[in-house]
């Protein structure tokens, strides 16, 4: 998986992960740029393309791969040469389902998670209400996830 990485080299630090379905070099640039507090405050951030997109390796399988995938992520960021061991997550949208995903395989450094704007359920939130489905939401998300920035 490609991953980017931010610290400040200062003693033992957190780790702050963000896996996204964007280039990780742009979104290094806007999450850091936008949160320059946290490795400044002490966190590792690490950003990572999830699988299949931009330059991580595999297939990209739209919400199937990110628990196992996530979990594997955070045991990682845990182990990284001056970290604490405690990792927490960050995001929106598709980001902020990959923390779900991750939550529920219990990764034992995984001590916070705050997703944003996003859904537990896909089949209830981002493709269908109620039981019908949103063709306008998968649609316009489809299109957008296809797009090679």
């Amino acid at each position: 998986m490609c991953t980017d990485l931010r610290e400040t080299g200062r003693g033992r630090l957190r780790s702050s992960a963000r896996r996204t379905t964007s280039p990780a070099q742009l979104t290094t640039c806007g999450t850091v740029s936008r949160r320059p507090r946290l490795p400044a405050r002490g966190f590792i951030m690490v950003i990572q393309d999830v699988r299949g997109r931009y330059a991580s390796d595999g297939a990209w399988e739209p919400l199937r791969n990110e628990g196992h995938d996530g979990a594997d992520t955070i045991a990682w960021a845990a182990e990284l040469g001056g970290s604490n061991g405690r990792v927490g997550m960050l995001g929106g949208s598709y980001c902020g389902h990959t923390q779900w995903r991750a939550a529920i395989e219990q990764p034992p450094a995984l001590k916070a998670i705050t997703p944003l704007m996003t859904w537990a359920e896909p089949s209830e939130a981002l493709v269908a209400r109620g039981g019908a489905t949103q063709f306008s939401v998968i649609v316009g998300w489809a299109m957008a996830a296809a797009f090679d920035w």
